[in-house]
């Protein structure tokens, strides 16, 4: 038998007593008996069943809320009217509906590119893998240079090119 005890002191108008809990192996039967029976890995399936369901469930309600705000920003008459494309308005509505202007930007983007909620890979995509691979904003673009590049110091502003240039090959 395991006898642990708990020491807590005065906390404002309430006062606690020295509580003595004592564990036996008995109580740890459910981490060793229980898990390895037929109805505990049941029981595990369900509670894993609920929580993969949930969190689907979730990664599809954010990205057909960011379509529905899509959809009502291109849809509404009154707000294309006055805005008439002005970044403003659209930093406006991010700043009243509490929500970052990156992410309004995309909500549009994803309205115009999927309209009919066909999605790449159905629903078994997430908001984040949506914006970073299939929407324009978030396509990687192969830029190239002919230029060297410059490396300078944040707070001196002291080009370190040559400090840090890669050797040269013999």
């Amino acid at each position: 038998m395991i006898t642990d005890y708990f020491d807590t002191e005065s906390t404002g108008d309430i006062e606690y007593d020295k509580t003595e809990v004592k564990m036996t192996t008995e109580t740890n039967f459910i981490t060793n008996d229980y898990f390895q029976t037929e109805a505990g890995q049941a029981f595990l399936g369900e509670c894993k069943d609920i929580i993969t369901e949930g969190i689907h469930n979730w990664h599809w309600d954010l990205i057909t809320m960011y379509h529905e705000l899509g959809k009502t920003i291109v849809q509404d008459e009154g707000f294309q009217k006055y805005a008439k494309g002005n970044a403003r308005s659209l930093q406006y509505l991010a700043t009243s509906i509490g929500i970052p202007l990156r992410n309004v930007y995309n909500a549009i983007e994803c309205y115009q590119k999927f309209p009919d909620k066909s999605f790449p890979e159905g629903k078994a995509i997430s908001w984040t893998k949506l914006v970073t691979k299939y929407l324009p904003s978030g396509e990687k673009k192969q830029h190239t240079c002919e230029h060297k590049p410059v490396i300078t110091c944040k707070i001196c502003k002291k080009d370190l090119s040559e400090e840090y240039a890669p050797p040269q090959s013999l």
